[in-house]
């Protein structure tokens, strides 16, 4: 059992604008009687889940001409010499995600894949080529380099992490990934991310009752076999929390017991002394 994820990481999913085409070549994977190829592409786009209609995609083999797959018509796809090389056909699947089987007449060809951005802004894709249905749907976790956050000494808060899937199949977020002594832990996980979107992670951070910086290292454990460093593919993620000194509730304060200053107006240079009349705080909690 053998599958490609492309683009190969460290890269990024491959951007298309709008109208634009790329060709890419293709491994030919494919197991079974008769040997069949299980293809899939998705589209993406940079706020997670795209609108718009799908991509056109086209297939050839041996320097032949370029075919369109269609949903529900096989088509063939001929070599240079007009010899069938395979059967070609697109299938209804998931939002985003076109399914393409090849079933091959014969082995060793040189295949090219053909995208068409036909949604009238940029859009990204990547694609999964398998010898097997199950390995064509592969997860591709995107996860932030860094979350920062602020909190109070000695609150709890819980902050969340927004974590991208830009593979063909869902992305499964298990549960680890922190270190036993760590001040953070998962309160809430989403059961599965679908392909081209986005979902939360919760983590809830006890806040220390001393003031500072407390940064931590969380590794996003999911289904992705391919997670890595890389920018776009990542499931390493930097939580940074900058605690502040509880602020504690000031006292009610009245008019001055030694003037006639109506109120307290905090001096920055003398914090305990009322800029307005002079007098120390003392004399306005009385």
């Amino acid at each position: 059992m053998t599958f490609q994820v492309f683009p190969h990481t460290p890269a990024e999913p491959l951007k298309l604008a709008s109208a634009e085409t790329t060709t890419q070549e293709l491994p030919e994977l494919a197991a079974g009687a008769p040997p069949t190829m299980y293809l899939r592409i998705v589209k993406l786009a940079a706020e997670c889940r795209p609108s718009g209609g799908p991509p056109t995609i086209r297939l050839a083999a041996d320097s032949g001409q370029p075919v369109e797959v269609a949903e529900g018509r096989p088509v063939p796809v001929l070599d240079r010499s007009g010899r069938q090389v395979a059967l070609a056909e697109l299938h209804a699947g998931a939002a985003n995600v076109e399914r393409i089987t090849l079933e091959l007449r014969r082995r060793g060809s040189a295949w090219t894949m053909e995208i068409e951005n036909n949604d009238s802004e940029d859009r990204y894709f990547t694609w999964v080529v398998a010898d097997n249905v199950d390995e064509a749907n592969q997860a591709w976790i995107d996860a932030p380099k860094r979350l920062t956050f602020g909190a109070e000494a000695g609150s709890p808060v819980t902050v969340t992490l927004r974590v991208a899937n830009r593979g063909t199949g869902s992305l499964k977020v298990s549960v680890g990934g922190l270190a036993p002594d760590s001040l953070f832990s998962i309160v809430g996980r989403p059961p599965g991310i679908a392909p081209s979107d986005c979902r939360d992670v919760l983590l809830e951070f006890a806040t220390p009752s001393k003031a500072g910086t407390y940064e931590d290292l969380y590794e996003v454990l999911s289904n992705d076999p391919l997670a890595s460093l890389s920018p776009a593919h990542s499931n390493q993620v930097s939580l940074v929390a900058n605690v502040l000194p509880k602020i504690e509730p000031l006292p009610e304060l009245n008019p001055c017991s030694m003037c006639d200053c109506p109120d307290f107006i905090h001096d920055p240079r003398q914090p305990n002394r009322c800029h307005r009349c002079g007098h120390g705080i003392a004399r306005h909690m009385t």
